[in-house]
Protein backbone atom coordinates (compact mmCIF):
# COMPACT_ATOMS: atom_id res chain seq x y z
CA UNK A 1 0.00 0.00 0.00
CA UNK A 2 0.95 3.56 -0.86
CA UNK A 3 1.41 5.66 1.87
CA UNK A 4 0.43 9.63 0.90
CA UNK A 5 2.72 11.93 2.16
CA UNK A 6 2.53 15.45 1.85
CA UNK A 7 5.56 17.39 0.40
CA UNK A 8 6.68 19.80 2.54
CA UNK A 9 9.27 22.44 1.51
CA UNK A 10 12.73 23.55 2.68
CA UNK A 11 11.23 26.99 3.24
CA UNK A 12 8.57 25.40 5.30
CA UNK A 13 5.86 25.72 2.38
CA UNK A 14 3.26 23.00 1.76
CA UNK A 15 3.01 22.21 -2.06
CA UNK A 16 -0.75 20.90 -1.92
CA UNK A 17 -2.08 23.83 0.29
CA UNK A 18 -0.14 26.33 -2.34
CA UNK A 19 -1.66 24.30 -5.17
CA UNK A 20 -5.20 24.11 -3.80
CA UNK A 21 -5.14 27.87 -3.38
CA UNK A 22 -4.07 28.13 -6.69
CA UNK A 23 -6.38 25.88 -7.91
CA UNK A 24 -9.35 28.14 -6.44
CA UNK A 25 -8.31 30.87 -8.23
CA UNK A 26 -8.97 29.16 -11.76
CA UNK A 27 -12.70 29.53 -13.23
CA UNK A 28 -11.25 26.92 -15.94
CA UNK A 29 -9.58 23.41 -15.33
CA UNK A 30 -5.99 23.76 -14.17
CA UNK A 31 -4.14 20.86 -13.19
CA UNK A 32 -3.78 22.89 -9.50
CA UNK A 33 -7.24 22.05 -9.19
CA UNK A 34 -6.03 18.05 -9.18
CA UNK A 35 -2.97 19.01 -6.95
CA UNK A 36 -0.76 18.71 -9.80
CA UNK A 37 2.02 20.73 -10.86
CA UNK A 38 4.58 21.27 -13.32
CA UNK A 39 7.70 22.28 -12.23
CA UNK A 40 8.78 23.76 -15.49
CA UNK A 41 6.21 26.21 -15.58
CA UNK A 42 7.63 29.38 -14.52
CA UNK A 43 3.70 30.99 -14.10
CA UNK A 44 4.48 29.68 -10.35
CA UNK A 45 7.27 32.30 -10.19
CA UNK A 46 4.97 34.98 -12.21
CA UNK A 47 2.27 34.36 -9.39
CA UNK A 48 4.56 34.29 -6.48
CA UNK A 49 3.35 30.84 -5.88
CA UNK A 50 7.03 29.24 -5.53
CA UNK A 51 10.46 30.47 -6.01
CA UNK A 52 12.38 29.35 -8.92
CA UNK A 53 14.61 27.41 -5.87
CA UNK A 54 11.15 25.93 -4.52
CA UNK A 55 10.22 24.32 -8.62
CA UNK A 56 13.44 23.13 -8.65
CA UNK A 57 13.08 20.99 -4.89
CA UNK A 58 10.19 19.71 -6.60
CA UNK A 59 11.30 19.01 -9.89
CA UNK A 60 14.11 16.58 -7.92
CA UNK A 61 11.72 15.40 -5.12
CA UNK A 62 11.77 11.66 -5.68
CA UNK A 63 12.61 11.82 -9.15
CA UNK A 64 11.50 9.23 -11.59
CA UNK A 65 12.23 8.18 -14.59
CA UNK A 66 9.51 7.88 -17.29
CA UNK A 67 9.86 5.00 -19.92
CA UNK A 68 10.70 5.83 -23.41
CA UNK A 69 8.56 4.43 -26.34
CA UNK A 70 9.80 2.08 -28.45
CA UNK A 71 12.25 3.33 -31.30
CA UNK A 72 9.32 2.19 -34.19
CA UNK A 73 6.80 3.85 -32.36
CA UNK A 74 8.79 6.81 -32.30
CA UNK A 75 9.38 7.01 -35.73
CA UNK A 76 5.87 6.74 -36.57
CA UNK A 77 5.10 9.97 -34.33
CA UNK A 78 7.80 11.53 -36.06
CA UNK A 79 6.01 11.45 -39.28
CA UNK A 80 2.92 13.89 -37.61
CA UNK A 81 5.19 16.45 -36.67
CA UNK A 82 4.66 18.56 -39.37
CA UNK A 83 3.47 22.49 -39.71
CA UNK A 84 0.40 22.15 -41.72
CA UNK A 85 -2.82 20.75 -40.49
CA UNK A 86 -2.83 20.09 -44.61
CA UNK A 87 0.63 18.29 -44.33
CA UNK A 88 -0.56 16.79 -41.65
CA UNK A 89 -3.55 15.32 -43.57
CA UNK A 90 -1.36 13.87 -46.03
CA UNK A 91 0.96 12.56 -43.79
CA UNK A 92 -2.26 10.64 -42.62
CA UNK A 93 -3.01 9.44 -45.85
CA UNK A 94 0.63 7.54 -46.64
CA UNK A 95 0.75 6.48 -42.94
CA UNK A 96 -2.79 5.70 -42.09
CA UNK A 97 -2.86 2.36 -41.02
CA UNK A 98 -5.95 0.96 -38.39
CA UNK A 99 -5.66 -2.59 -37.37
CA UNK A 100 -8.35 -5.19 -38.09
CA UNK A 101 -7.93 -6.11 -34.25
CA UNK A 102 -6.02 -3.30 -31.86
CA UNK A 103 -6.85 -4.79 -28.87
CA UNK A 104 -5.21 -8.16 -29.23
CA UNK A 105 -1.57 -8.54 -28.13
CA UNK A 106 -0.40 -6.78 -31.88
CA UNK A 107 2.89 -5.09 -31.82
CA UNK A 108 1.17 -2.46 -33.72
CA UNK A 109 -1.38 -1.50 -31.51
CA UNK A 110 0.48 1.14 -30.80
CA UNK A 111 1.26 2.76 -34.26
CA UNK A 112 -3.13 2.08 -34.15
CA UNK A 113 -3.43 4.23 -31.48
CA UNK A 114 -1.42 7.04 -32.79
CA UNK A 115 -2.77 7.18 -35.74
CA UNK A 116 -6.04 7.03 -34.24
CA UNK A 117 -5.70 10.39 -31.98
CA UNK A 118 -4.10 12.03 -34.70
CA UNK A 119 -6.94 11.50 -36.89
CA UNK A 120 -9.21 12.90 -34.30
CA UNK A 121 -7.33 16.05 -32.84
CA UNK A 122 -6.82 17.21 -36.94
CA UNK A 123 -10.86 16.38 -37.37
CA UNK A 124 -11.66 18.37 -34.16
CA UNK A 125 -9.02 21.25 -35.32
CA UNK A 126 -10.19 21.76 -38.75
CA UNK A 127 -13.65 21.80 -37.48
CA UNK A 128 -12.59 24.53 -35.49
CA UNK A 129 -13.23 23.12 -32.03
CA UNK A 130 -9.57 23.69 -30.98
CA UNK A 131 -10.18 27.72 -30.61
CA UNK A 132 -11.58 27.26 -27.73
CA UNK A 133 -10.59 26.00 -24.16
CA UNK A 134 -12.02 22.30 -23.22
CA UNK A 135 -11.56 20.57 -20.26
CA UNK A 136 -9.22 17.54 -20.40
CA UNK A 137 -12.07 15.40 -19.72
CA UNK A 138 -13.52 16.85 -22.94
CA UNK A 139 -10.68 15.51 -24.77
CA UNK A 140 -10.45 12.51 -23.06
CA UNK A 141 -14.08 11.94 -24.22
CA UNK A 142 -13.91 13.24 -27.96
CA UNK A 143 -10.26 11.84 -28.91
CA UNK A 144 -8.93 8.51 -26.77
CA UNK A 145 -10.33 5.23 -27.65
CA UNK A 146 -12.92 3.83 -24.95
CA UNK A 147 -12.24 -0.16 -25.86
CA UNK A 148 -8.98 -1.49 -24.59
CA UNK A 149 -7.26 1.94 -24.05
CA UNK A 150 -6.51 1.40 -20.27
CA UNK A 151 -5.52 -2.08 -19.80
CA UNK A 152 -3.89 -1.99 -23.67
CA UNK A 153 -1.53 0.93 -23.79
CA UNK A 154 -0.30 2.27 -20.41
CA UNK A 155 3.37 2.71 -21.54
CA UNK A 156 2.09 5.54 -24.45
CA UNK A 157 -0.38 7.67 -21.75
CA UNK A 158 2.57 9.65 -21.50
CA UNK A 159 2.36 10.56 -25.22
CA UNK A 160 -0.99 12.31 -25.49
CA UNK A 161 0.14 15.46 -24.09
CA UNK A 162 2.79 15.13 -27.16
CA UNK A 163 -0.08 15.30 -29.20
CA UNK A 164 -2.07 17.87 -27.99
CA UNK A 165 1.49 20.45 -28.03
CA UNK A 166 2.16 19.08 -31.64
CA UNK A 167 -1.77 20.34 -32.57
CA UNK A 168 -1.59 23.65 -30.13
CA UNK A 169 1.31 25.01 -32.21
CA UNK A 170 -0.36 24.74 -35.34
CA UNK A 171 -3.08 26.23 -34.17
CA UNK A 172 -1.43 29.39 -32.85
CA UNK A 173 0.29 29.53 -36.41
CA UNK A 174 -2.96 29.80 -38.73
Amino acid sequence: MVVYQELILSTDKYVDNELFILGLQYQEDHPSKSLIIDPGDLSYVEYGVFTKEELDEILNFEEKKLPLPPLHVVKHMDKYNLKTAANIRSALKKNHTFEDNPDKDNPDKDIDWISYIVYGLLREYESGNMKKHHSEIWYQTYLVPKKGINNQLKSLSILFPFFFSTFRSVRSRS
